[in-house]
């Protein structure tokens, strides 16, 4: 019976020690590794809105996605990817819609996104919906940047570096971090650890605060990160490209380490992934009109905002800065011919509600491809009382497809537009041309 004490007493002491030892918490990250990814996600909240007569109202938001892929690492920050799902469904205020990666363009050059995302396909340009379904989801390669890399105790805490939560919150810029991990427990082969704090910062110009509460799971045999459940609140101000909202969002990933390339992500896949450079026109974004009346492609700072019937509006954002606003108008020319002529285009747009103008800085047809006409009125002015620098464009084929275009800048941005409105329009492809 003496030794019953002591036998307690060593017991709890070895317990102690045990609890206190520390284990290190490292990935490295080895190119040519390969991995596969599946992701979950929902999201819950309202959007808020403007109601006739200046009121502010809220429409509700329900969404989920669902991603596997295959994942070959080039680098810390960049990986190529092979996804067999890539799907989301949202619900806005009883309006549904639905959103998937097409076939063609499920193999993807990805990186962290940080800035305008740099994600791209190394055939064609993606879609903006097809852009946001690949890089708008937890990235993977943020997983090793999680852990603090070094030897820690359970109970023991790190700060997640800026770099990490700005991408792993999606903001272009990080104004504050509190994020940081905790190793939790080590039981069975396995370190739980956790990561908790806020954010705040701006994405797309718009003002973003996050609080985040997220647990991993790390496997101390292949000493890899094997599951992340991700929480976030967000608290999202009005941006020039979206609305103010308020939303909950829950990630769930598991990945699995690979003995073996796959062979989506082999030699001959990856031959056609430039190795220096990203060539811009893959960097590009292909819009294509609801009843494929013209389509064209754009740089990714060009965000569609609304399209109602005819109407497609467009904002270009750069830095959280918008600098213009473009409207593209499908237009039936006059019976029997391929145009308006420009006597009727610069009528119309004498009758442009609001608009005041000052003086014409051009006024002529512009060059363009064969079989093509293109005329353009810049002028300086007041809009609804706001001087700014509005361009107008009529642009039609010698099949007798026609669209105009207004592209408006405020005074103080014109000089950041540039010719990128020139650019835009010429962009702008009719059916039958490739």
């Amino acid at each position: 019976m003496a030794r019953t004490p002591l036998v307690l007493l060593w017991l709890f002491g070895f317990t102690a020690s045990a609890s206190s030892q520390t284990i290190r918490l490292a990935e490295s990250t080895v190119p040519g590794n390969c991995f596969r990814v599946e992701l979950s996600l929902a999201v819950s909240g309202k959007l808020k809105v403007q109601l006739p007569g200046g009121k502010a109202g809220s429409e509700s938001l329900e969404a989920i996605a669902s991603h596997v892929y295959t994942e070959r690492v080039e680098s810390e920050n960049r990986a190529v990817r092979y996804y067999t799902k890539a799907t989301a469904t949202s619900v806005i205020a009883g309006a549904k819609q639905v959103r998937e990666l097409s076939a063609p363009h499920r193999l993807i050059v990805a990186r962290p996104p940080v800035g305008v995302p740099q994600h791209f396909n190394p055939d064609s340009p993606l879609t903006r919906e097809e852009l946001e379904l690949v890089s708008e989801h937890f990235d993977s390669l943020l997983l090793p940047r999680l852990l603090p890399g070094k030897d820690v105790a359970p109970g023991e805490s790190w700060k997640i570096p800026d770099a990490v939560a700005k991408a792993a919150c999606f903001f272009e810029e990080l104004t504050v971090n509190t994020l940081e991990g905790k190793l939790i427990d080590v039981q069975n082969g396995v370190a739980e650890f956790a990561v908790e704090g806020s954010a705040e910062g701006t994405e797309l110009g718009a003002a973003v605060k996050v609080r985040v509460t997220a647990k991993g799971r790390f496997d101390l045999a292949t000493k890899r990160v094997v599951s992340l459940t991700w929480s976030q609140e967000d608290d999202r101000g009005q941006g020039p490209a979206s609305p103010a909202a308020e939303l909950k969002a829950t990630v769930k990933l598991k990945r699995e380490a690979l003995a073996a390339e796959p062979d989506e992500l082999n030699a001959a896949a990856r031959a056609k992934v430039p190795a220096g450079a990203i060539p811009e026109s893959l960097l590009q974004l292909r819009y294509t009109e609801p009843a494929g009346k013209y389509s064209f492609l754009h740089s990714r700072g060009w965000h569609v905002t609304g399209q109602v019937g005819e109407h497609l509006v467009l904002r270009l954002v750069e830095n959280g800065d918008w600098i213009a606003q473009a409207n593209i108008l499908s237009l039936k020319p006059p019976h029997g011919a391929n145009h308006m002529t420009p006597a009727a285009f610069k009528d119309a747009i004498a009758k442009q509600p609001g608009w005041e103008p000052a003086g014409i800085a051009a006024d002529g047809e512009l060059p363009t491809g064969p079989g093509r006409w293109l005329y353009r009125v810049a002028a300086v002015g007041k809009q609804d009382g706001l001087a700014v620098v509005q361009a107008f464009f009529c642009l039609s084929d010698a099949a007798g497809n026609q669209v105009v275009v207004t592209v408006i800048a405020r005074d103080d941005r014109a000089a950041k537009l540039g010719t990128r409105d020139v650019a835009l329009v010429n962009a702008i492809e009719f059916p039958g041309k490739k």
